[in-house]
C-alpha cells in the first residue's frame, strides 16, 4: 500500500504543477486513495473532499478482528473525518454513525449523496404492457463480499420461472461487478 500511495502522490504532484486544481477528491474503496488526498492537503494546501462509498470501521468486508488492523482502520477513518474539508457518504445511516463517533471533531456536516441515477438522464419511456411483452433485465451492480451470496436472487428467479411458464427468456439477470468462482459456478448451474 505504501508504495502505491507514494507513487500516486508523486504523480498527483506532477499533475498539479502542470494543471492547477481547485480541490482533490478521493473516493473509496480503495481506502488508500484517502492517504493521497490527505497528503496533498497537508503538503500542498489543496482542499480535500473524501467520498466514502462504503463504511470503514462498520464495513463487514474488512477484517477488523485483529486489534492492529482495527486500530489502523479507526485511525484512517478518524483522519478522514477530522481533516478532510468535506466528507461525502452514500446513506444517511452512515452519516449518523460517523457523526456520533466523531462529533464536533468533524470539520463540516457530512454530505449524503445516495447511489442511484437521475431519471431525466434516461428519458426512455416504459409502459407496463411493453415490459410484460418484451424482456425484463435485472441488473446487480456491485460485489458479493464474504458471506454474501447470489443464491437468494437465483432462487427467486427459479420460483418465477416455475410459476410463470412464459417467463423463460424474458427475464434476464445481468451482474456488473466481481463474482467469486463459487458465485460464477452458481450462475452456470442456473443457465
Amino acid at each position: 500500500e505504501r508504495l502505491w500511495v507514494s507513487a500516486a502522490v508523486a504523480q498527483a504532484r506532477c499533475i498539479i504543477r502542470e494543471h492547477p486544481i481547485e480541490a482533490v477528491i478521493t473516493t473509496s474503496p480503495v481506502l488508500a486513495t484517502h492517504h493521497v488526498g490527505r497528503h496533498l492537503k497537508r503538503r500542498i494546501g489543496v482542499p480535500w473532499i473524501a467520498d466514502l462509498r462504503d463504511p470503514i470501521l462498520d464495513n463487514f468486508a474488512l477484517d477488523a478482528s485483529v486489534a492492529q488492523a482495527r486500530r489502523y482502520w479507526k485511525r484512517l477513518e478518524q483522519r478522514i473525518l477530522t481533516e478532510a474539508d468535506q466528507v461525502i457518504v452514500t446513506c444517511p445511516e452512515l452519516s449518523e454513525r460517523l457523526a456520533v463517533r466523531y462529533g464536533e471533531a468533524i470539520r463540516r456536516p457530512i454530505a449524503t449523496i445516495p447511489n442511484g441515477y437521475d431519471v431525466t438522464d434516461f428519458p426512455v419511456e416504459f409502459s407496463r404492457r411493453a415490459l410484460l411483452k418484451d424482456r425484463f433485465t435485472l441488473t446487480y451492480v456491485g460485489s458479493f463480499y464474504r458471506d454474501q451470496s447470489i443464491e437468494p436472487i437465483l432462487d427467486a428467479l427459479r420460483r418465477i420461472h416455475q410459476q410463470w411458464s412464459n417467463a423463460a427468456g424474458r427475464i434476464v439477470l445481468r451482474v456488473v461487478g466481481s463474482l467469486s468462482a463459487a458465485q460464477r459456478a452458481l450462475l452456470r448451474t442456473t443457465d
